[in-house]
Parts: structure tokens; C-alpha cells; sequence
């Protein structure tokens, strides 16, 4: 090889001490997500052009292929995070909780589902004029009524129990607005976010399952938000529930 030839050689194939140390922090923080890719979707893992994770945009294409995965066929991974991921040219270490249901106490009211609406008046949140609210003046009316009595969680649940119309998923209703379901996609806030879970096939077999009972309950709490619009006597059997489950303040 002549001395032009090895000069060009080197000048296109050489990687500055800085830049190798890039690659391999870069590399070395994604390997919980590779080893994800490569136990999940094996296929799709033989399949990928590992090769191009030699430059730091391939292994950024790498990633975004697993998150891909991921979120077809795991759980939620929010947009913003793939954006988040290329801008600040990091790889995504922890895995990201996404409140599935937000933060109600920065919510208005008259913005709020129906079901939601009723819950926050009940346990005494809302603040709100019962001559605004049409359809929700009954339950202000009624929490008036019950101002020096508090519920009884373990006795609705007895009651919910026994019901077959969608009354039986108010209780679990009540802990998803409370954020104390157990489930990290139910429970985290932006306020209190769930951080720091890494890419473990174990806890990415946690939260899938975690996932699945999650979207169980968002149905559940949609359908009883549905039953509740369909017909005012159901919010009055809802009602009637509550105070069956009712006791004086201790």
C-alpha cells in the first residue's frame, strides 16, 4: 500500500480516543435495551443490521426499532420519548411509566369525565355551585347531606361485590383516582413519576402484565362512566351504594 493510500486509509477509518469513549458510553448504556430486544423479539433482533451500531445513529435506529417493539406489542412508549431520545443523543436507560389517567386536581372540573365528576364531589374535592352543574347537582346536593359522615372503603367494596351492572368496578374506580392501585401505570403522576425501572426481561415482564391490567381497568372505568351517562337513575343507584357504605366521621 502506497503512503497516500494508508494515509487516506487511516483518515477515514480512525476514531479519535474521545469518540471511542462516546461509543462505548453510548453502547454500554444501551445494553439493557439491546439484551430486551434480543430476549423479546429474537427474530426481529437476527433480522437487524447490528452492524451499523458502529456509529451512533445506527444505534439510535437500533433502539427506536426495539421501542417499536415494544410499544406494539408490550406496553405504551410515549412519543415524545423517541424524540427526547435522538435530541439529547442518549439512549433511553430506564424504562418510561406514562400516567395512563393524568391528574385530576389540575383538570376542570366541567372538563372531567362524568364519572370522575361525581367521585371528586362525593369524597368532598369539589368546590363547585350546585346551580352550575346540571347534572351533577344531585350529587352535590347529596354530599351536602352527607357532610359529617365519611365512607367506608371495605363496606363498598362488600357492596360493589355484589352488584352485575358496572357499579362493580366503582371501588377499583376510587383507587385508580387515588393513585393507590399498586399499578405503576395507574399510580404514577407527573407530579410523583415512577423512575429509575431498568431494562430487565423481568421488569419488562412486570410491567407487560402490569400493562394489561391496566388497560382492563381503563375499560372498566370507561364503561362505568358510559352506564353512568346513559340514564340519571343510574346515578342515583350509585348513590343509594354510597350511602349504604357510609359512617360518621371518627
Amino acid at each position: 500500500m502506497h503512503a497516500t493510500q494508508a494515509i487516506h486509509y487511516l483518515t477515514r477509518h480512525f476514531i479519535s480516543p474521545n469518540r471511542a469513549i462516546n461509543s462505548l458510553s453510548h453502547l454500554y448504556k444501551a445494553t439493557g435495551l439491546l439484551k430486551i430486544y434480543r430476549h423479546f423479539f429474537s427474530e426481529e433482533f437476527a433480522a437487524s443490521d447490528l452492524r451499523l451500531i458502529s456509529e451512533i445513529g445506527g444505534l439510535h435506529d437500533v433502539l427506536t426499532e426495539c421501542l417499536d417493539l415494544v410499544r406494539q406489542r408490550l406496553f405504551e412508549i410515549p412519543d415524545y420519548l423517541f424524540e427526547e431520545m435522538v435530541e439529547d443523543d442518549l439512549p433511553l436507560t430506564e424504562i418510561p411509566i406514562e400516567p395512563m389517567f393524568g391528574e385530576w386536581w389540575n383538570e376542570e372540573f366541567e372538563d372531567m369525565t362524568l364519572l370522575w365528576q361525581i367521585l371528586v364531589t362525593l369524597l368532598g374535592e369539589n368546590e363547585a355551585n350546585s346551580s352550575d352543574h346540571g347534572a351533577i347537582r344531585v350529587v352535590i346536593d347529596a354530599r351536602r347531606r352527607w357532610q359529617d359522615q365519611v365512607i367506608n372503603y371495605d363496606s363498598l367494596a362488600s357492596l360493589c361485590g355484589c352488584r352485575q351492572t358496572p357499579l362493580r368496578k366503582l371501588c377499583v374506580a376510587l383507587l385508580t383516582l387515588d393513585h393507590s392501585t399498586g399499578n405503576p401505570w395507574l399510580d404514577a403522576t407527573y407530579e410523583c413519576p415512577i423512575r429509575g425501572i431498568e431494562w430487565t426481561v423481568r421488569n419488562v415482564n412486570y410491567l407487560r402484565e402490569k400493562w394489561a391490567e391496566a388497560q382492563q381497568v381503563s375499560d372498566d372505568i370507561m364503561d362505568l362512566n358510559e352506564w353512568l351517562s346513559k340514564d340519571a337513575a343510574h346515578i342515583y343507584e350509585l348513590l343509594a351504594l354510597w350511602e349504604q357504605a357510609l359512617m360518621l366521621r371518627p
